[in-house]
């Protein structure tokens, strides 16, 4: 075939593909192009006979190494039809078409190809994959030579590519050549099938994704965390809002409700005689204007008896007492059901006050001359209220019956009580019986509201000088009101109190308050009824505090109480509100130390009243008014106010207790961290997120000094001022308060935005806030009640997080407290706790609140230098408390710290004593090893029998009993350790044998051996042969009366 027929034979083919996808039979076109293919092939082995030995695809023009072309499905296109074009478009097309001739010709000689149809695009040739590596264990067939083929276009193009690549080694490499753009085919297969909206992601993408990933997360963790903010303080903001207007509306509706009750308003007597005057308000008609607030002598509104709040004191009306009150008229539907149950019997209770239709009944022949006015006839018509009063007067004569039955009921027990019981217990029992019912039945006694209902001058002083802060005046403006109350103590604690203040201060008809008006009406309304709402609680802890059942308490368990409530009163306030309340104990507080008066039983249930709320108001007070005098000395604004709260006065006493020159070393950082109770002061990385915030507080006069802000010591070489600390733990507050927020978003299951009782719960646990004791779980239901200020029954976040600082804080002191009083009951004073704490926390290397064995020896060396121990020493004393002396590792609390220091000083005593007695160190240690093994009191101290009993089986016991007889003789039964060493001396013991010698002068020997000690000493300690001592002759003259023991003659 010649190459005009061959051209010819081309251009007739691509005609008919044309037609074919004009149709658009995609499976007819397949075909066709089979066909065609092999009729190219067979033309082309006629016209070119190299192409058989081809044996590698051709590449694609642009570099030496063959390309994959990937390839796409098969689609319902036209695009190959208008790229097939007219027959001089064949000859450009030539070595493009001819591309799938050598793949069959490839195909023929075993050469592999995914070769598909290309829509939209004439076919590339793809990349022939490098065939793997053959096993040695197979043989692999010998290849066989063919020639490469290459176009004749490609030929200049590899020979160009070839001469770059030769340069390129004298070049340095330049960067990856960017991805080329989508070809026609693939921008019309992603349209047509993927879609025009879709975004296909290049490979090259990706390395950017993933590289901006972790800022996109982080500004997005910010934009959450910023979103959920500013969401709750946008619902709160709307809450309050939504109160206001409510507040507003609801005083607007009283008012109006109020007006639209007076329906008629008589016309003004200016002639009538005086006597008329009087009978009008005898009349039914004169009453009932003048309870709406009508005057019957004017007929004009009087505001002053229209109030817009109901008297609570109407409702509690005496039997005899008749009260004409203008009803609303009752609906149909109430009248038919209230004569349902006047026929069916039902509802008996209102039976005093009849039905409607009795009632009407009987008023029907009232018409007062024909005067009846329009409240007259609302007045006569039936009323629901009257049955209801009738039911309350009924109530009521059923509570007094009742009581009175419990008086009689209680007499007949007290009878069968007083023959069944002895005198002496019923009396206690009547006593206890009475106070519990007075305190139950009763509440606050008379005599404490009395005293609660009026202001000190103390207190008035007080308030005038806080007052002084809002205003210049004598009145306040009523819009401060509330924070001056609450700045003076009366912060409320619960629904009913924060009812009672919005009530007060709604019902306020100026907006200037008087001093006057403040002091004598509204403080003490106030303190009255935060008395009365608390007083139940009050009652329920004065029980439980009044363990003898004395019916009284001492001032240490007036302070338990307020603990658990808690306040935390110092004890100069207290000595103060109580010499004010009980005058008579003044005195006592002057002539002996508070300690032996604050364990007194003093306090009458009448006086727990009153000085519970005292106390609780001036504990607040002060607290608040330090805080804000701290705050204005450091010129600190409100959101740093707002974060530190009452924290700040413990942060600032605490950093004028460890400071030294109002500076403080990076190391107190960590006590401090540790004495203001931050929630994570024990978690992991807090001491180097602590150092790394300290880096940025060093002042820049460390430069001067020789301190390099490189040097990795400068921050422990480094002193803060208050205001760095102040910065410090304000960062750490807030980083604090972004976990607790994470916390709370992973507590709220349900997400309301708002904890529960048992989710706050939860969230205290899971923030390392752990509320332990039956009692401090109790209380934690009332403090989420305490902290919801929307009344919505569940904390959002900003109240969580005062609600969290709470709990945290009143456990901490708590603990705090409770350390106090063991050292207290150990001897210790306020100052030396103080000293054995700070060690306590500066050996604690890993803040876990617990000391291990070898910080528990360098804590007692730090707190007790003077003294000589060593971990021998340690160990015996943990065995003679019994606290873990078995375990491998040890675990001591602040409480077994105290003791153990407690022993160390009795040691340190011991050893002390057998010095000043000239014995052997050896056998002061054995007679110590000795004394733990006895049964010792808390004083020290053991019986003579107890020690009689020890010594009999000893060596010398007989002369060791006859030191304990003399000892008994004498008059000393508890026997402490200085004794006890005049017992088991062997010579030279003040005691002598047991035996009263006459008086002579003998002196003790020098030290003897440890195995001296524990031999009889029966024969005579002098060489002379007198064995008499010095404590002989003084037992001897206290037999002849002369009270002279242990003391020298003159």
């Amino acid at each position: 075939m010649s190459s005009n027929g061959a051209e010819q034979l081309r251009f007739d083919q691509g005609r008919q593909m044309n037609a074919v996808a004009e149709d658009g039979d995609m499976e007819a076109m397949r075909k066709h192009f089979e066909v065609a293919m092999k009729e190219r092939t067979a033309a082309a082995l006629v016209l070119e006979p190299n192409i058989l030995a081809a044996g590698e695809v051709p590449c694609d023009g642009e570099s030496d190494a063959p390309t994959q072309v990937p390839s796409l499905p098969d689609i319902n296109s036209k695009v190959a039809a208008s790229l097939w074009g007219s027959p001089g478009k064949m000859d450009r097309h030539y070595d493009r078409l001819l591309a799938p001739v050598k793949l069959i010709a490839a195909e023929a000689f075993g050469a592999t190809s995914d070769w598909k149809f290309r829509a939209g695009a004439p076919p590339r040739m793809p990349r022939i994959e490098k065939p793997e590596p053959a096993l040695p264990v197979i043989p692999v067939p010998p290849p066989k030579k063919v020639s490469r083929w290459h176009a004749r276009t490609a030929r200049p193009r590899l020979a160009k590519h070839r001469e770059l690549k030769a340069e390129a080694a004298m070049v340095p490499s330049k960067k990856p050549r960017a991805r080329a753009n989508s070809t026609a085919a693939e921008a019309a297969f992603i349209t047509e099938v993927l879609g025009a909206d879709r975004v296909v992601v290049r490979g090259d993408d990706i390395d950017k994704e993933i590289q901006g990933r972790n800022e996109e997360l982080a500004e997005f963790a910010k934009h959450r965390l910023d979103s959920r903010l500013h969401a709750t303080q946008t619902s709160r903001r709307k809450a309050v809002q939504w109160r206001h207007q409510q507040i507003e509306r609801e005083t607007l509706f009283r008012t109006r409700c109020r007006a639209s009750i007076i329906v008629h308003q008589p016309k003004q007597v200016e002639d009538a005689p005086q006597s008329k005057l009087m009978e009008s308000k005898k009349s039914v008609v004169g009453m009932a204007l003048i309870l709406k607030g009508i005057s019957c002598d004017t007929g004009a509104l009087n505001v002053t008896f229209c109030p817009l709040m109901d008297n609570p004191s109407e409702n509690e009306l005496s039997e005899d007492e008749e009260s004409h009150v203008v009803e609303p008229v009752p609906t149909p539907k109430e009248k038919e059901e209230f004569m349902k149950r006047e026929v069916s019997g039902e509802d008996k209770r209102f039976s005093k006050g009849g039905s409607f239709l009795k009632r009407a009944e009987k008023e029907e022949g009232l018409d007062l001359g024909g005067l009846k006015t329009e409240i007259q006839k609302i007045k006569d018509a039936p009323s629901l209220f009257r049955d209801h009063k009738a039911m309350v007067n009924d109530r009521r004569r059923k509570r007094e019956l009742n009581k009175k039955l419990r008086k009689v009921r209680r007499r007949y027990q007290d009878k069968v009580t007083a023959a069944t019981k002895p005198k002496g217990a019923v009396e206690e029992e009547d006593r206890s019986q009475s106070l519990k019912r007075s305190m139950t039945l009763e509440g606050i006694p008379s005599a404490s509201k009395l005293y609660l209902s009026s202001v000190s001058s103390v207190d008035e002083k007080v308030y005038r000088d806080i007052l002084r802060r809002y205003t210049d005046t004598d009145a306040i403006d009523q819009s401060d009101l509330r924070h001056f109350l609450e700045g003076v103590g009366f912060k409320p604690r619960s629904k009913a109190e924060r009812e009672l203040m919005n009530h007060l201060l709604r019902n306020l008809d100026s907006l200037d308050i008087g001093f006057d008006v403040l002091f004598k009406e509204i403080i003490p309304s106030i303190r009255l009824g935060f008395a009365e709402i608390r007083s139940a609680e009050l009652s329920k802890r004065f029980h439980a505090a009044d363990a003898d059942k004395s019916g009284t308490l001492s001032l240490s368990e007036l302070l338990s109480i307020l603990r658990w409530s808690g306040y935390f009163p110092k004890m100069q306030h207290v000595i103060q509100v109580v010499s004010e309340v009980v005058p008579e104990l003044a005195e006592s507080f002057n002539t002996s130390s508070y300690h032996s008066v604050l364990e007194k039983d003093i306090l009458a249930p009448a006086q727990v009243h009153i000085l519970a709320p005292l106390l609780e108001e001036r504990s607040d007070s002060e607290y608040i008014q330090r805080r804000i005098e701290i705050a204005d000395a450091m010129d600190l604004d409100d959101y740093t106010q707002q974060l530190r709260g009452q924290s700040l006065v413990d942060l600032y006493d605490v950093f004028l207790r460890r400071a030294k020159h109002d500076l403080l070393p990076f190391h107190s950082l960590l006590h401090l961290a540790v004495d203001c109770g931050l929630v994570q002061h024990r978690g992991p990385g807090f001491t180097e997120k602590l150092r790394s915030i300290a880096a940025d507080e060093v002042s820049l006069q460390l430069v001067d000094q020789g301190y390099d802000f490189h040097d990795s010591t400068a921050v422990d070489r480094a002193h803060f001022d208050f205001r760095q600390v102040l910065r410090i733990m304000t960062q750490i507050r807030e980083i604090e308060n972004e976990l607790i927020a994470d916390v709370f978003a992973a507590t709220d299951s349900d997400c309301t935005n708002g904890l529960s009782v048992e989710e706050c719960m939860d969230c205290l646990e899971s923030c390392g806030i752990r509320a332990t004791g039956k009692q401090m779980q109790e209380i934690i239901p009332k403090l989420v009640e305490e902290f919801d200020e929307d009344g919505s029954g569940e904390l959002d976040l900003d109240e969580y997080l005062e609600f969290a600082k709470f709990v945290a804080d009143r456990i901490r002191k708590m603990q705090h407290v409770g350390r106090m009083e063991t050292a207290g009951k150990l001897g210790y004073t306020d100052d030396e706790y103080i000293r054995l704490w700070d060690a306590f926390v500066a050996m604690d290397h890993n803040m876990d609140g617990m000391l291990e064995e070898e910080e528990l020896l360098q804590a007692v060396w730090a707190s007790r230098p003077e003294v000589s121990i060593d971990a021998n020493d340690i160990r015996a004393i943990l065995k003679d408390q019994g606290i873990g002396y078995w375990k491998q590792e040890i675990k001591l609390s602040m409480n077994d710290y105290l003791l153990i220091v407690k022993d160390v000083e009795r040691l340190h005593l011991w050893r002390s004593l057998g010095e000043a007695s000239n014995i052997e160190k050896e056998s002061v240690e054995s007679f110590i090893g000795f004394w733990r093994q006895l049964s010792r009191n808390k004083e020290d101290t053991v019986t003579a029998k107890e020690l009689t009993k020890a010594v009999k089986t000893l060596p010398g016991g007989a002369v060791k009993m006859a030191r304990v007889r003399t000892l008994q003789q004498v008059g000393i039964e508890a026997i402490d350790f200085s004794h006890f060493l005049q017992v088991m001396k062997v010579r030279g013991s003040e005691l002598g044998d047991g035996d009263f010698l006459p008086d002579s002068d003998y002196s003790p020997p020098g030290p003897l051996s440890p195995h001296e000690h524990m031999i009889s000493p029966s024969k005579s300690s002098n060489p002379a042969g007198g064995g008499s001592s010095t404590m002989s002759a003084n037992v001897g003259r206290i037999k002849r009366g002369e009270r002279q023991i242990f003391e020298d003659d003159p």
